[in-house]
């Protein structure tokens, strides 16, 4: 009897048993870091296509106040055009970074910059973001990107 009670408890347990995450690669958290680095200073010094580099051929960009942008091509357009608005001190903070498959992370950042304010005059504002990252061929590339600004 007591063996059949043991093995009841034993099947119960395996049962409600919750499936382990996948743990993050070692060094994901660096590697995003390095990503977020080198797509803002691509962005300090107006390089448009050289940010599209950093997403997949099929990324969907969802920008705060306009369309669905999807493609490398229409990232690149949308990101020379936010560019040419005068931003600049754009940072990127990576504050959490979960691997959700074996090739796919999620990561939830913060973002500053100066963006032109009344008469031209530098603001400082402040926002939240969200990433879909893929790996594709070894590298970490952005696959769904949207972000909101604070205020």
């Amino acid at each position: 009897m007591r063996d059949a009670a043991f093995a009841v408890v034993m099947v119960l347990l395996v049962g409600c048993a919750q499936p382990v995450a996948n743990p993050p690669a070692p060094d994901l958290k660096a590697q995003i870091d390095a990503n977020e680095a080198a797509w803002a200073a691509a962005a300090n010094r107006g390089d448009a296509a050289a940010i599209a580099a950093m997403y997949t051929e099929t990324a969907t960009m969802l920008p705060p106040g306009m369309e669905i942008q999807k493609g490398r091509a229409a990232i690149e357009q949308t990101l020379t055009h936010m560019g040419a608005g005068g931003m600049k001190n754009l940072t990127l903070q990576a504050v959490d970074v979960v691997q959700v498959g074996p090739d796919t992370a999620r990561e939830i950042g913060r973002v500053t910059a100066d963006v032109p304010g009344p008469r031209k005059k530098p603001v400082s504002v402040a926002g939240k973001y969200v990433v879909i990252w893929k790996q594709v061929r070894g590298k970490w590339l952005l696959d769904t990107d949207i972000w909101n600004m604070n205020k």
